[in-house]
């Protein structure tokens, strides 16, 4: 009877290209996750230190062993040949030499007889066009959410390239810096169709031990830190120094719920409107009683003209019983004109002076618990968690999941405008007279006096 031994046996396996010896359990489910998928795309959301590029690599060594034309893709060009060059010589490392795949530093391909590895950057469209062809079987996204041309790489390369091969795009990647970046699209979209898995730091706890990873985290700042969270929980966070409003979701619990609906209030609508970003609309009032500013519904529309958008609006309105309404917005006087012609409403321009004292005042509301969001609201909370400012914070950062934050814009004119000094309640309530009740004279002069309704201020 003959045995093999481990030099024999790692030969043969290299010889099938069945090379699950290389990968850790985790890092086999992984892999065996994303191919059982059906669907074209798949993103496996993953902490730091956890061998996400070398399960990539030896994934893509196995399918192009078995014929199939892979493209592997990393954020930079430059990261590319210094990164992901040697950490495939590193798995090839006990490879029998005659069944290595052929190395091309011009074209930083690894091709077999059978199939290939062709490898570029997602730094510039040009480095992006490398990975160009007519047709592969995987296009594999490594560290997916720092790719400056996200968008370009998945729409105009990697997408067209496996729906005419029926192939799939497989996400790897920690998360991104800022929830803005057009990844949290696809992740999001990944999550609800099932074709997602999420890996921290602890499923290498069998390999690193606890205590390694607990100083992992506590050099990281903590668990409840930003940067540790995001890459060693896998976490899509907000940078504190980053975020438009980090008070909102510092104080979530007090600044989203549902208050019973006062009987008088001073009502009002607020409008951004875009056209290719959002058309944010939210649906306010004053709590005087609570001295809260109450957000309790919103409006939102891409790409649709000022007719539809005002007869949505007006469709709100109707449902909430708010017809006479004090209302604002953010748009060219012409199409507050064209909104007003066609469906009769009439919006006054919104403030947009000192734009960083109205983010302040947002902020403080905040803080000391004097607004509240419904939580039906989901882009008005969605934007006011989750907007950052650009690098130069003189405006927020563009993103591909929530377009260019615009209800914070909406939230922002709604408290500037909101009126929060004048009582809503009458003093002598309908249905009262001095037949059935008895009336405080003063309060009857202060009703019917005509002269000191003139002198009233407004």
């Amino acid at each position: 009877m003959s045995s093999f031994s481990l030099k024999d046996t790692i030969y043969e396996l290299w010889r099938r290209g069945r090379l699950e010896f290389l990968l850790r359990d985790y890092q086999k489910d992984m892999r065996d996750a994303a191919r059982k998928s059906v669907n074209r795309k798949y993103f496996s959301l993953c902490s730091r230190r956890i061998g996400k590029s070398t399960t990539g690599l030896i994934d893509s060594l196995e399918e192009a062993k078995s014929g199939k034309d892979i493209r592997y893709c990393f954020p930079t060009l430059h990261q590319a040949e210094s990164v992901i060059v040697p950490m495939m010589e590193e798995v090839l490392a006990t490879c029998p030499p005659e069944f290595r795949p052929a190395f091309s530093a011009k074209s930083l391909s690894w091709e077999y007889p059978e199939g290939v590895i062709r490898l570029g950057g997602a730094d510039s469209r040009r480095s992006a066009n490398r990975l160009r062809g007519t047709g592969c079987n995987k296009f594999v996204m490594d560290e997916a959410c720092f790719f400056e041309e996200y968008d370009y790489v998945l729409k105009d390369i990697a997408l067209p390239q496996v729906f005419t091969s029926n192939g799939k795009v497989w996400f790897l990647s920690t998360p991104p810096e800022s929830p803005a970046h057009s990844s949290v699209k696809t992740i999001n979209e990944c999550r609800v169709m099932g074709d997602y898995s999420h890996h921290t730091i602890w499923v290498t706890e069998p390999y690193y031990g606890k205590e390694r990873i607990e100083q992992f985290i506590i050099e990281a700042g903590g668990e409840e830190s930003t940067t540790a969270r995001r890459e060693y929980y896998a976490e899509i966070v907000t940078d504190s120094s980053k975020a438009v409003v980090p008070e909102f979701q510092q104080n979530f619990q007090y600044v989203v719920g549902e208050l019973p609906i006062p009987t008088h209030s001073k009502k009002i609508v607020a409008a951004d409107f875009g056209f290719r970003d959002l058309t944010a609309v939210v649906f306010g009032y004053y709590d005087f009683e609570r001295s809260k500013i109450v957000i309790c519904d919103e409006v939102v529309a891409e790409a649709q003209s000022a007719l539809e958008v005002g007869k949505r609006i007006r469709a709100k309105q109707a449902e909430l019983g708010w017809m006479d309404t004090y209302m604002v917005a953010d748009a060219p006087p012409q199409l507050l004109a064209d909104i007003f012609e066609a469906c009769g409403i009439v919006f006054g321009p919104a403030k947009k002076d000192d734009n960083e004292a109205a983010i302040n005042y947002l902020r403080r509301c905040c803080t000391e618990h004097r607004i509240m969001v419904h939580p039906k609201c989901k882009h008005t909370i969605a934007h006011l968690q989750n907007a950052v400012w650009n690098n130069s914070r003189t405006s927020f950062e563009r993103s591909g999941e929530f377009g260019h934050f615009d209800f914070v814009d909406a939230v922002k004119y709604l408290c500037r405008h909101v009126n929060q000094f004048e009582n809503p309640f009458p003093s002598i309530y309908a249905g009262l007279s001095r037949n059935t009740h008895w009336m405080n004279p003063g309060a009857l002069a202060t009703q019917e006096n005509p002269i000191a309704k003139a002198f009233r201020w407004k």
